[in-house]
Order: C-alpha cells, then structure tokens, then sequence
C-alpha cells in the first residue's frame, strides 16, 4: 500500500502555526509578567500612600476614640487600588477594627503593619494587606482574551495563507508534476505552459522547457546512431556467417593435421625409448658379464679344489691340515662368488625398475636415494666410456 503523501501546504501551515503558536506564548508571557509587575508596584504604592496620608489621620481619629468615624475611614481605604483589608489594634495589640475583605483573601497577599503615632504618641497599629486574588483573576481574564484573539487571528491568517500558497505554489506545482509524469517520447514536443508566472515557478518551468528540448535533440541523436549501428550490426552478422564456414573448414583440417601430429609425435617418443632401452641393456649386459664371469671362474676353481679333495680322500692321503686349506680357500671364493652375483642381481633389478619406469607412467612411490643409486648403477658402463 502506498504513503500517502503530505501536502506542501499543509506542511507550511503546520510550520506557521507552530511559530505562530510560539510567538503568541512568549509574547503574552512577556505581556502577563510586565502587567504583574506593574500591579504589583501599584499595590505597593497604595501601601506606601496609606503610610504617608493616612496613618497621622487614623491615628488622631483613634485617639478621639471617635469609632464611626474610624470605620469610615476605613472603608474610604479599602476602595483603593488592590482593595487592601486593613486591621487597626490597640497598644495590647486587640483588634479594634477589621475591614470586611480580610476574610476572603484565599491566595497569597502583600502586608504591611504600621504604627499608628500621633503628637509623638502611639495609639496603636494598623495592619496592611492586599490580597492578589483579584490580580490573578486579571491575569487569567487577560490569558484567555489573549488566546482567544490569537486564535481568531491564527485562523484567519492560516486561512488566507493556505489560499496564497494553493494559488501561488501547489496548483502550479500539481501542473509542472503533471506534465512531467506524462512526458514521454510523443508528447516531448508540447511545451509547459503556465500563465501569470514571473518568479521561480517560471525558472523552473523554463528549465523544465529546457531539458525537454534537450532530449528531443538528443532522442533524434540516439535514432541515428541507432539506424547507423544495425546497418553494421546487418553486415557483421553477414561478415560472421561467412567467416564461419571459413573456420570450420579450417578447424577440420586442423583438427586432421594435429591428430597426425600426435600419432608421429607417439611413434617419436617409442622409438626413442627402445632407443634408450637398446642403449641402457647393452651398457647392462656389459655390467653384468663381469661379475658372471668371476662367478663362473670361482666356481670351476672350487670344483678343481673339490675334485682334488675327492681323490685325496680316496686314497687317504688328506690330512687335517689339507682339508683345513680346501675349506679356507672354499669360503674365500664362495664369498668372491656372492659378491660378484650379488652385483649381477643388483644391475637386473635396477635394469628392470628403470625399464618400467621409462615405459609406464604410472605413479609410485620410491626412496630418492635408492632410485639414484640405481640409475648410477645402469649407467655406469656409459660412464667408465667417458
């Protein structure tokens, strides 16, 4: 669901009101304190008028005794500003007299107490107090006058205000969203026209005016462009097609050429080994051939020995000392005869290990050590030759 959207003028309004608002409240505080004050001081002035005129006079009529006349007086004073009550005593301090207004005050008041001397002796006291019951109904009668005529005045300001701001911003503003929100590549040539517009809204309708020309220009632009890229577009994909019947043409026969390659490069690489192989058993077998042949010839010399051994023994002509000699001898060529087939043994199983590692490439794992040993060992008739 979508926002709802605040207007223009109604946040306006909100922001004036709440200034407005602001200003009434802190100009009738203002107003309120000066006006408190004021009558305040008023107030202190009655006080201050009723010590320099009345309080001789009072006390002269209290020294007559004369009561009427005292009440009299009093109720002349309690008719001033702030209808201050007033309280007379005797020199026991006893109330003679006490005006009427006392006896209402229900909130808080300014007093004072004087003496009451006359010829340069007392009488007695009058007891001063103004009650600010009155000013506080004041205060409150002026707040609510106040708010009241700023209410009005808020009311018929924000109404004028509203009627300004539609006519001059919102119903202006609700055309230029209008024709944009409409403007598309059928309507670019229509112009925003606002009549009695000589401010800011005729900028920016004529900005508005601006970029749409602008992107006439620039929409005519891009159709160009746009017919001369599928002209190429057109000759390219003729231009591709043809180039690619060319390639595939070429790819076979260079798919063939490679695949003849590969079978040449294999023959290659088998001739070359049973080259290596060829070269490595003939470099073995003349390895091998040595010790075969010490073997051979320490066997002929033990059977020559053996022979021997058997005639002397046949005719009892052996001595211990004979034999002991056959079976010294025997040992040593035994042990030259192990030696040498050992070797033999050696040279084939390297030979062998060497061989199929050249003609496998299956993975294994081997000593380092030992395989370098081994192919030392095979070409080491290459290496006596050089």
């Amino acid at each position: 669901m979508a926002k709802r959207k605040k207007s223009i003028s109604f946040k306006l309004l909100k922001y004036f009101v709440f200034f407005i608002i602001l200003l009434t409240v802190v100009q009738t505080a203002f107003e309120l304190n000066l006006r408190y004050y004021s009558e305040v001081n008023s107030y202190e002035e009655t006080i201050e008028s009723i010590e320099d005129i009345y309080t001789s006079k009072l006390a002269k009529i209290l020294s007559d005794k004369n009561i009427e006349k005292l009440a009299y007086e009093v109720k002349v004073i309690s008719n001033l500003s702030g209808n201050p009550y007033l309280s007379i005593y005797d020199t026991n301090s006893k109330a003679i007299l006490t005006s009427l207004n006392s006896s209402f005050c229900s909130s808080s008041y300014l007093t004072k107490e004087l003496m009451l001397e006359y010829d340069n002796k007392i009488y007695g006291s009058l007891g001063i107090g103004i009650c600010f019951t009155t000013l506080n109904d004041k205060i409150k009668s002026i707040i609510l006058s106040t708010l009241f005529y700023e209410l009005i005045k808020l009311l018929i300001l924000s109404s004028i205000i509203i009627l300004a701001i539609n006519y001059l911003i919102v119903e202006r503003i609700v055309k230029i969203a209008s024709f944009t929100k409409d403007l598309n590549s059928l309507n670019l040539k229509s112009p925003l026209i606002i009549k009695d517009s000589n401010d800011e809204i005729s900028d920016l309708v004529q900005s508005i005016n601006d970029m749409r020309l602008s992107l006439l220009r620039h929409i005519e632009v891009l159709k160009n462009k746009e017919d001369i890229i599928k002209s190429m577009n057109e000759r390219l994909e003729d231009e591709v097609t043809n180039r690619t019947s060319l390639l595939q043409v070429s790819n076979l026969e260079l798919e063939n050429t490679i695949h003849k390659l590969q079978q040449t490069q294999n023959m290659l690489v088998q001739n070359e080994k049973m080259a290596s192989l060829g070269s490595l058993v003939a470099g073995i077998s003349h390895e091998i051939n040595t010790p075969i042949g010490l073997s051979v010839t320490g066997v002929s010399y033990i059977k020559e020995l053996l022979d021997e051994l058997q005639k002397n023994y046949s005719d009892n002509n052996m001595t211990e000392e004979e034999f002991k000699e056959y079976l010294d001898k025997s040992e040593s060529i035994v042990k030259s005869i192990m030696i040498s087939l050992n070797k033999a043994a050696n040279l084939v199983r390297s030979f062998k290990q060497i061989s199929v590692d050249q003609s496998s490439e299956i993975k294994r794992e081997f000593n380092v050590y030992t395989y370098i040993e081994e192919i030392i060992i095979s070409l080491q008739s290459n290496l006596k030759h050089k």
